[in-house]
């Protein structure tokens, strides 16, 4: 089988695989990158009061759609998103008030809006639709969840494309026509970069 190359990966006019790169065919010709993501996270914060230490543990709910052709979001997806995913999450929950996200898409696309990103097929790409069983249309771009979670997927290492409601960005750069950005008002859309050696913080 070859490696799917993007555009992102012609680094420097070379066009080479690394070992940390994202094989392309997606979960289904690469079943050993794959896993599918949790149906709860985790997540311990740690404060300091008067010298003493507290920690509070909370369990974030992960729900998933099924969507108009009868397919569950809960697919799977590369390992290297899940991860980024999970991560995004923790961070997020601990500094926003966050107990249950909905993804509506993962690798089974998004047939409902009659249009497909190739990053959801490939299992580099998910959708958030719901916060706390609230659309995120209705949170909106100046909700502190919407913000924390899109903020906190800026700090992963293979963040490619981050849109949402409060905010627009592939590879850290603003990104996006009127079209793209009134499109990602009900959901946030990340995906990761597979080429390691074009991810910002390599």
């Amino acid at each position: 089988m070859g490696y799917g190359m993007n555009n992102e990966q012609n680094y420097s006019g070379v066009n080479v695989m690394n070992k940390d790169d994202i094989r392309g065919g997606g979960c289904e010709d690469n079943p050993e990158d794959c896993t599918n993501l949790p149906n709860e996270i985790t997540v311990t914060s740690v404060t300091i009061e008067d010298g003493q230490m507290f920690a509070e543990t909370k369990n974030i709910e992960i729900n998933y759609k099924t969507t108009n052709d009868g397919q569950s979001a809960n697919q799977p997806v590369n390992k290297k998103l899940a991860a980024a995913f999970t991560q995004t999450v923790v961070e997020a929950a601990i500094i926003s008030d966050i107990t249950s996200l909905t993804i509506s898409s993962t690798s089974n696309g998004r047939d409902d809006t009659g249009s497909t990103s190739p990053n959801h097929p490939n299992g580099v790409a998910l959708d958030i639709s719901k916060i706390n069983g609230t659309s995120v249309l209705f949170h909106g771009a100046d909700s502190p969840q919407v913000q924390a979670l899109q903020n906190s997927f800026e700090n992963r290492e293979r963040a490619r494309e981050n849109f949402g409601p409060s905010k627009m960005l592939k590879l850290g750069s603003a990104y996006g026509s009127d079209y793209l950005r009134r499109d990602h008002e009900d959901h946030i859309h990340f995906s990761i970069t597979s080429c390691r050696k074009c991810a910002r913080y390599s």
